[in-house]
C-alpha cells in the first residue's frame, strides 16, 4: 500500500472495525520480535544479575524462546491441545527449568516489557486506517494472538493514541485461551459484543489469522500490507552486537520508512549509511571519554564539526569543550620544534598537484634564499611535485630545516598563546577528530610543548592507520574506533581505498580550512579562513544535506542511549552500512557521490580530484594511459571499477 494515497472509504453497511496489534497497529524498532530478548540480554550484560547468572544472561534470549516453546507443549498437554499461554505462564516455564530466584524472575520480566514498550512504535498507516473507522463513528475493537497481558496492551495502544482500547474493546488469546488463527477468538468477541459478521471489517498482517480464519468465521478480512516482519532467532557472538545489528536491519522495514520518510536522497544516504557509523563512533567515544575523565575536550575544526553537533544534541555538558580551528596547512608551520627526517613525509605529501612553491609558501620559505640548494637537485619553484621526482623534493626540503625551522620559531612566538590559552591549566585533554595519522594533534602537542605547556593530550578517532605510531609519546597519545595502529587491516584498507574521503566529505563543515592565523583590532589572535569556490560550495551543501540525514538517525534513536549501557551498543557492526558502501557500493550510491571533489592538500581547495571519474567509452575499452592515470588516482577504488567495467555482474552505473 502506498503510505501517502488516500485510504479506500470503508463500505458503507460496515458497522464495526478490528484490528491485529501488533505489525497491524504498532510496529518494533527491532527487526525481529524475537530480538527483544536479545535486547533484555543486552540491557542487563553489565548488571549484577549477570555477574551472579552469568549463563542465564548469556543464553537469556534462546532460554527465553525455549521456555515459551515448553510452556505451550505444556499447556497442550493439559487442556487437550490448547497452547494459549500468558505471560506469567512463559516464566513459570523458565524459573523452574533454571532454578531462578523470585526477583531475579521479577528483573527479566519487567526488563522484557519495558523494552517492548521502548521498541513499540505507532504505525502510519495502521493508525491513519483507525482513525478512518474511529472518524466514522465505527464500533473499533482490537484482537490479538498475543500472550502479553490485555492490561499491558490496553496501556500501551492508549499511549500510542488508540483511545479506544479499553477492557472491553481489547481481546487477547492468552487471556481467553483462544485464538485468531482458529477462527475461535473471532467467535468469542462476536458473542461477548453481539457483532454482526456481516457488518463487521477486520485488518491484519498475517494472511492467514487476519484474513482466511476471519472469512471462516463469517466476518471479511482484510490484509495489512504496509509491514514486513520476519521472526528470525538472530545468532550474534558478540552480545554488543545484538541491537545494532536489528535496528540497522529495520531501518529497511516498509512500516519504519513510512514513519521516517526522508524527502530527498543525500539525506537518505546520511540517514542509512552515516548515521549509524556516527551514532557508534558516539558511543565508543563516549565509553572511552568516561574512562579518561578528561579536564577538557576540544573538537578540531573542520572534521569534529558534525561530530560536535551531536555530542551537544544527546545533552552532553559543554562547558569544558572547545570547538578549535586547526589544519595542516595552519598548525604544521608553527609546531617544527624539531626536524625529524621520518615527519618531512607528511609536510609534503598528498595526491593533489602541487609546485615547490607552493609547499614552500605553507612553511613561509623563500626560495630565494636557498636558489643553490633548489638548482643543486635540479629543480625550480615551478617543479610539480610527482611520484618520479619525489626523492629530489624530499631531499631539498631536508636541506632547508634551518631557514623553516627559523620561520616556524618566528611564527610559533607570535601565535603560541591561541594554542596554550585553549589547554590553560588543564592535565589531560581530549581531542576528537576524524584521524587518520593524528598529525594535526602531534604538531598541536609540540607547539604546546614548546610554549611550557604540560598538558597531555589523548586523541580519540575514527580511524588510525599505522603511521600515527610516529605521532605518539608520553603526552601525546591516541587510540581509533574503526581501525587502530595495525589492528582490523581490513578496516583500514577499505578506508584507504575510498572510505577516507567519503568521511572527510560528510564531517565537512560550514567554515572554509583553516589557512593560518593574524591578529585582529584587539589584539585578538584569530584563525584566517579559506574563501570557498564554486567546486567547494557544491560539495558543502551535499555534505549538509548528509548531515541532516545523520542528525535525524540520531534523532531517532537516541532512546537508546537510555535504555542501554554504552557497553551493550559499542559495537563496530554500526559501522556496517558505510564498509558496504565503500566496498561494494550500489548504483544509486555512485551516481550519488562518485563525482565529488576531494582536495588532500593541506588548506588548499584550488586542485580538487574526483572520488571515481567516469571515462570516455574508448578508454574504457582500451585502457588508455588516460585510463591507467585515473585508476591510479582515483580515491574511492570500488566506485572506479564499477563505473569503468562493462561486466553485468559488475557494472553498476
Amino acid at each position: 500500500m502506498d503510505m501517502t494515497s488516500p485510504l479506500p472509504p470503508l463500505p458503507a453497511h460496515i458497522e464495526t472495525v478490528s484490528f491485529d496489534i501488533f505489525d497491524t497497529l504498532v510496529h518494533r524498532f527491532v527487526y525481529a520480535p524475537a530480538d527483544v530478548f536479545d535486547a533484555v540480554r543486552s540491557r542487563l550484560m553489565t548488571s549484577e544479575t549477570a555477574l551472579r547468572y552469568p549463563k542465564l544472561i548469556e543464553n537469556f534470549p534462546a532460554i527465553r524462546r525455549d521456555s515459551e516453546y515448553k510452556a505451550r507443549l505444556k499447556r497442550a498437554a493439559d487442556y487437550q491441545g490448547n497452547m494459549e499461554i500468558n505471560f506469567e505462564e512463559i516464566y513459570d516455564q523458565l524459573a523452574a527449568d533454571y532454578a531462578v530466584p523470585d526477583e531475579t524472575r521479577r528483573l527479566l520480566q519487567e526488563t522484557e516489557l519495558e523494552l517492548e514498550r521502548t521498541f513499540l512504535y505507532r504505525s502510519t498507516t495502521g493508525y491513519r486506517q483507525y482513525r478512518q473507522a474511529v472518524d466514522a463513528g465505527k464500533k473499533v475493537v482490537f484482537i490479538s494472538d498475543m500472550y502479553l497481558s490485555r492490561d499491558f496492551l490496553t496501556g500501551m495502544l492508549n499511549s500510542l493514541g488508540y483511545e479506544q482500547a479499553g477492557d472491553d474493546t481489547v481481546f487477547v488469546s492468552g487471556e481467553h485461551r483462544c485464538n485468531k488463527h482458529s477462527s475461535e477468538l473471532y467467535r468469542l468477541v462476536r458473542d461477548r459484543l453481539n457483532l454482526n459478521p456481516e457488518t463487521w471489517l477486520h485488518f491484519g498482517d498475517n494472511m492467514h489469522a487476519d484474513v482466511h480464519a476471519a472469512a471462516q468465521a463469517g466476518l471479511t478480512g482484510r490484509h495489512a500490507d504496509w509491514s514486513k516482519v520476519e521472526n528470525i532467532p538472530r545468532h550474534t557472538a558478540d552480545i554488543a552486537d545484538a541491537v545494532p545489528e536489528s535496528v540497522i536491519q529495520a531501518m529497511d522495514l516498509p512500516q519504519y520508512r513510512a514513519k521516517y520518510p526522508l524527502d530527498n536522497d543525500y539525506r537518505k544516504i546520511g540517514h542509512d549509511v552515516f548515521g549509524p557509523l556516527m551514532f557508534g563512533f558516539y558511543v565508543w567515544m563516549q565509553h572511552h571519554l568516561a574512562q579518561y575523565r578528561p579536564d577538557k575536550i576540544l573538537f578540531f575544526a573542520r572534521d569534529a564539526y558534525l561530530i560536535r553537533q551531536i555530542y551537544q544534541m544527546l545533552g552532553n555538558n559543554m562547558e569544558n569543550t572547545e570547538y578549535v580551528y586547526l589544519s595542516r596547512k595552519s598548525v604544521y608551520p608553527l609546531s617544527l620544534l624539531d626536524f625529524p627526517l621520518d615527519r618531512l613525509h607528511f609536510l609534503i605529501g598528498g595526491r593533489s598537484k602541487r609546485t615547490i612553491a607552493d609547499i614552500g609558501r605553507n612553511y613561509h620559505l623563500d626560495l630565494s634564499q636557498v636558489q643553490t640548494n633548489l638548482t643543486q637537485f635540479g629543480l625550480s619553484p615551478d617543479t610539480v611535485l610527482t611520484e618520479a621526482n619525489y626523492h629530489w623534493v624530499y631531499q631539498f626540503f631536508a636541506t632547508c630545516f634551518q631557514e623553516i625551522a627559523a620561520q616556524s620559531r618566528e611564527t610559533r612566538n607570535r601565535f603560541a598563546p591561541y594554542f596554550t590559552d585553549m589547554a590553560e591549566g588543564k592535565e589531560k585533554v581530549a581531542v576528537i577528530d576524524i584521524g587518520w595519522s593524528g598529525n594535526i594533534q602531534a604538531a598541536l602537542s609540540r607547539i604546546l610543548s614548546g610554549s611550557g605547556n604540560r598538558a597531555c593530550l589523548k586523541g580519540f578517532y575514527l580511524g588510525l592507520f599505522p603511521s600515527a605510531m610516529q605521532n605518539m609519546r608520553n603526552n601525546c597519545t591516541m587510540t581509533g574506533w574503526l581501525c587502530n595502529l595495525h589492528e582490523r587491516p581490513d578496516y583500514a584498507r577499505i578506508l584507504q581505498s575510498g572510505g577516507a574521503e567519503l568521511l572527510e566529505f560528510v564531517l565537512t563543515s560550514p567554515d572554509g580550512s583553516t589557512l593560518a592565523y593574524e591578529q585582529d583590532g584587539q589584539g585578538k589572535i584569530v584563525p584566517v579562513l579559506e574563501q570557498k569556490n564554486t567546486q567547494e560550495q557544491d560539495y558543502e551543501y551535499k555534505a549538509l544535506e548528509v548531515q541532516e540525514g545523520v542528525l535525524q538517525f540520531i534523532r531517532n534513536h537516541a532512546y537508546l542511549l537510555e535504555q542501554f549501557p554504552l557497553q551493550a551498543l559499542n559495537s563496530l557492526a554500526w559501522a556496517k552500512p558505510f564498509f558496504n558502501l565503500t566496498d561494494n557500493p550500489s548504483r544509486e550510491q555512485i551516481a550519488l557521490l562518485a563525482d565529488l571533489t576531494h582536495s588532500d592538500a593541506a588548506g588548499d581547495n584550488s586542485s580538487r580530484l574526483v572520488l571515481a571519474e567516469k571515462l570516455p567509452l574508448r578508454d574504457r575499452l582500451l585502457r588508455t594511459k588516460k585510463y591507467r592515470n585515473a585508476k591510479k588516482a582515483a580515491f574511492w577504488k570500488k566506485a572506479f571499477y564499477y563505473r569503468n567495467h562493462l561486466s553485468p555482474k559488475k557494472y553498476r552505473g
